[in-house]
């Protein structure tokens, strides 16, 4: 598997992300810096176990990622399309959602907690699994 070492503090907007080449540690370098993520192109990335916290990703396209154990904690996901993603285990705790597409993502054991939902687009999806609030 090729692995591409990003700059620090590089801006990731409008660059595409088609490939399963980058892995959480590629990730996590690159955003130690700028934790702009907004428009960019993400679709079909590897990004298990990746910490987004505190990203902006506005209308980033994750369809179909792999997201699986991912922290998205007060991550900005507005209008975000994160469908058919693989969402299992991820934490979202108020992470802002409103406007999203998660049509089809596999929410399983994924944690929700004071996730903005508004208008997000919840198709398909299974929630039985899923933690929405801490008890």
């Amino acid at each position: 598997m090729k692995k591409f070492i990003l700059p620090m503090c590089l801006y990731l907007s409008c660059i595409t992300f088609n490939t399963n080449a980058f892995n959480k540690a590629d990730l996590d370098r690159a955003l130690a810096g700028d934790r702009n993520l907004a428009g960019a192109n993400l679709f079909r990335a590897y990004l298990k176990g990746a910490d987004l916290s505190n990203t902006d990703l506005e209308g980033a396209n994750l369809a179909e990622a792999n997201l699986v154990n991912a922290k998205f904690f007060l991550a900005n996901l507005k209008k975000a399309n994160l469908s058919d993603a693989d969402l299992s285990e991820a934490i979202f705790d108020g992470a802002n959602l409103e406007g999203a597409n998660l049509s089809g993502a596999k929410l399983t054991r994924t944690d929700l907690t004071r996730a903005n939902l508004t208008d997000a687009n919840l198709t398909g999806i299974d929630l039985s699994l899923t933690c929405l609030g801490r008890n």
